[in-house]
């Protein structure tokens, strides 16, 4: 959630006495951190919250490039009627967030919809290595949207709508395509230009 900036010390001890628990689950979370790639651990200095570079972050969205789109077909072709109902849920949770705010709601819910389209997508192994993604771009997102939260969670709400009512109408194209278009818009919100030249390697619809 940005709380911890990237590059802060993660001191063991510190942890345990804030949590209320000892060095140990410490100690284990920390691994995990950096298993999952949230986290560097420096042999000399200790465990660190991970600084993306700019190339990290492009090849972080270029792997949710290739992974999202076909999770959104996938999931407007499987789609129930309790699957959509709950992402309008989620998008009406978002926008009274965004009313409000609350920040930090807007981070959760942000993921939330997403993981949302993967569980659907009923892939598990794809629905996994999105989740590993998000976690990490998670790190740049949170010092993008501090910065103009209002106009990228707008903007993202905007197309999040789009996504769903594709979902909604089972339109698996659609909901590939605006997913495509969804998560190049925020990679470019965040590092301010496109990994690739332009045009190369976009979906358009129906393809």
């Amino acid at each position: 959630m940005g709380h911890i900036p990237p590059g802060t010390r993660l001191h063991e001890g510190d942890l345990a006495l804030a949590l209320g628990t000892s060095k140990t689950p410490v100690r284990e979370a920390l691994g995990r951190l950096v298993a999952d790639g949230l986290a560097s651990n420096n042999a000399r200095s200790g465990v660190y919250v991970t600084r993306l570079s700019t190339d990290e972050i492009v090849d972080l969205y270029e792997a949710r490039e290739i992974l999202e789109p076909p999770l959104a077909r996938l999931a407007a072709e499987r789609a129930l009627e309790s699957d959509i109902s709950a992402l309008t849920e989620s998008l009406s949770s978002f926008e009274t967030a965004l009313q409000a705010d609350e920040y930090d709601a807007l981070m959760e819910l942000d993921s939330q919809f997403h993981e949302m389209i993967a569980s659907i997508a009923g892939n598990r192994a794809l629905a996994l290595a999105r989740e590993r993604l998000d976690n990490c771009i998670a790190i740049a997102r949170v010092a993008s949207i501090r910065k103009a939260h209002r106009k990228t969670s707008g903007a993202a709400l905007k197309e999040h709508t789009r996504i769903c009512d594709a979902i909604a109408k089972h339109d698996g194209n659609a909901a590939e395509y605006l997913m495509a278009e969804h998560i190049q818009r925020r990679r470019e919100g965040i590092i301010g230009r496109p990994s690739r030249p332009e045009g190369a390697g976009n979906l358009q619809p129906g393809t």
